[in-house]
């Protein structure tokens, strides 16, 4: 192909020691950021961090043990939300067993009701952040 001879160079201190894949995703968490900083502002985020929904289970993570959560806010919720309907965030376990016993959680898939709590912007990923509840 006519671009495999061509490759860059720059004297930018700030990507020295990154690999090009964590480069792209840190782009992708930036952009995804800057959409849902679009659709929801920051202090609406802020405001609603603690708050629990119930949501739909979009998808199951294929690298990791998450799932993509669309949380549902209920009619009269939505008046104290400013009328906000949230993304879909990512949502992972509480990781709270004292007995040490680690992935007896459910597994789910896509269309399941579940209970989910708002924890603020997964700031690697640029999404909300959401944790499960049993």
């Amino acid at each position: 192909s006519p671009q495999s001879g061509r490759f860059m160079v720059t004297l930018d201190p700030s990507i020295k020691d990154k690999k090009p894949k964590d480069l792209k995703r840190e782009k992708q968490a930036d952009k995804r950021k800057e959409r849902l900083s679009k659709q929801i502002g920051q202090e609406d985020i802020q405001s609603l961090i603690g708050n629990e929904y119930d949501g739909i289970v979009k998808a199951k993570s294929n690298t990791g043990d998450w799932y993509y959560v669309q949380p549902c806010v209920e009619e009269g919720e939505e008046e104290a939300n400013d009328g906000v309907a949230l993304p879909v965030g990512v949502a992972n376990f509480v990781n709270e067993s004292d007995d040490g016993e680690e992935g007896k959680h459910d597994a789910y898939s896509a269309g399941d009701h579940v209970r989910v709590r708002l924890e603020g912007i997964d700031e690697k990923r640029g999404q909300l952040a959401l944790t499960l509840l049993d």
